[in-house]
């Protein structure tokens, strides 16, 4: 990883000579503190400047030098240079990148095409061809569901460009009110706005340069965790979908408030070894409302119609989720970036036993599939006796209730009906779009 400043000509231009160097420090300090939690491999530190990042502007080419000569020296080190590749594989590459020319994604049938007239004519070899390719960040290509499979994105940025048609910041990214107006859609753009739910029109609309790969959009953004459906609107057959990384109210009751005031029990996962990036939060919200709407279906299916299956709407903030996950078991969740600690809270005591354990595996999910694993962190439980808090292992070992009871205790390590609903945890396949 190379951290990177950029405009820097502008810092130059606007202060004191004499500051400028105090400037680039401070930065430099701030970049430290918030890295802490990284292991220092991971970081390629600019030690011609002695900085942990590399101030350039690109405008004037100024620093661009010291920058390649850095990730020179990176891929040089790089033991995956050395693994040997088929000369059939590179030029499959070289066939499937000359498209760029002309498109942003290819089929995977055009792909299979192009590897039968090299000689790759099996589809373990052309999988894991793409595999290294994916790894390597050549191209984009998940298969965790067929539709992913059959896109290869060979421009990534045509990818970014498309998510970010939906995931900006609406002040500072407007979208054209009367655009939305005029097509009808003003409503949905007023939902997206205040409650983060978009609705399938909405996406169609956004999309429509691309619309033939909405399905293909919207199943990325679900397999990274970004978007889930969301069943808590009343239409005739039309699609919601909510998108946590868009909220934008702040909750302000603090831990105190809940525990004390509300008498909630409390789970701490402290990221404090490391560091809580941007984002986790946000992704543990859209798997607990996976499980949600999964859960409904589920009810729905067997029988039950969809005013039988009562459930509260879940209560949704930047920082904060309250969401009934079953019959009478609800938890809430409160990120503190300041502390870099999530809280989960619970309502009955009879559901603390399962409610870890479940946090855990959606943490480890998107640890694996997004986080690129780099996410390091302890979890601690409230001793309801006197108040305190307790490594999660230290209150296994003595048994403390209702966190641990033989009668209902869920082994984090067993397979579970939570695993049909967020799904395997691989780091096989892992997301392109990985936070630092």
């Amino acid at each position: 990883v190379l951290l990177v400043g950029t405009f820097f000509a502008e810092i130059q231009a606007s202060t004191a000579q004499n500051t400028v160097r105090k400037a680039v420090n401070t930065i430099d300090r701030i970049l430290r503190d918030l890295t802490k939690g990284l292991a220092s491999s991971q970081i390629v530190s600019n030690s011609k400047e002695g900085l942990v990042y590399f101030p350039i502007d690109n405008k004037v080419r100024l620093g661009i030098h010291v920058l390649r000569e850095a990730i020179h020296d990176a891929v040089r080190i790089d033991e995956m240079i050395l693994d040997k590749v088929s000369i059939k594989w590179m030029l499959l590459l070289d066939e499937v990148l000359s498209q760029t020319k002309t498109v942003s994604h290819i089929s995977l049938s055009t792909v299979k095409n192009m590897a039968n007239t090299i000689g790759i004519t099996t589809a373990s070899e052309l999988d894991s061809a793409l595999q290294l390719f994916h790894e390597r960040g050549m191209i984009v290509h998940l298969t965790a569901t067929e539709v992913l499979k059959n896109v290869i994105v060979i421009n990534i940025q045509w990818l970014i460009d498309a998510l970010g048609k939906v995931i900006r910041d609406g002040k500072v990214h407007t979208f054209d009110e009367n655009e939305f107006d005029n097509v009808g859609l003003k409503q949905d753009l007023e939902i997206l706005y205040e409650e983060a739910i978009a609705s399938r029109d909405f996406l169609e609309y956004v999309w429509k340069d691309d619309h033939k790969e909405i399905d293909f959009f919207i199943e990325l953004m679900k397999r990274t965790m970004l978007l889930s459906e969301y069943k808590w609107i009343a239409s005739s057959g039309e699609k919601y979908y909510i998108i946590p990384s868009l909220l934008s109210r702040r909750y302000e009751d603090d831990v105190k408030t809940l525990t004390e005031q509300r008498r909630l029990l409390r789970c701490v996962f402290d990221f404090t070894s490391s560091f809580l990036p941007s984002g986790v939060f946000q992704r543990v919200l859209c798997l607990l409302i996976t499980y949600d709407t999964n859960n409904r279906c589920k009810k729905e299916e067997a029988g039950f119609g969809s005013n039988d299956v009562k459930r509260k709407r879940p209560v949704l903030y930047e920082n904060f989720g309250l969401i009934e996950l079953e019959e009478d078991f609800t938890i809430q969740l409160l990120e503190d970036k300041e502390s870099q600690k999530l809280t989960l809270f619970v309502e009955d005591s009879d559901h603390a036993a399962k409610s870890v354990p479940m946090i855990q595996t959606m943490i480890r999910k998107l640890n694996y599939d997004v986080m690129n694993a780099s996410l390091t962190w302890n979890v601690f439980v409230e001793n309801p006796v006197t108040g305190d808090l307790v490594s999660y292992e230290g209150a296994r070992s003595e048994n403390i209730s209702p966190w641990f009871d033989t009668t209902t205790f869920l082994d984090e390590n067993e397979t579970s009906p939570l695993r049909q609903y967020i799904g395997n945890t691989s780091s096989k396949y892992q997301s392109p779009f990985v936070e630092s």
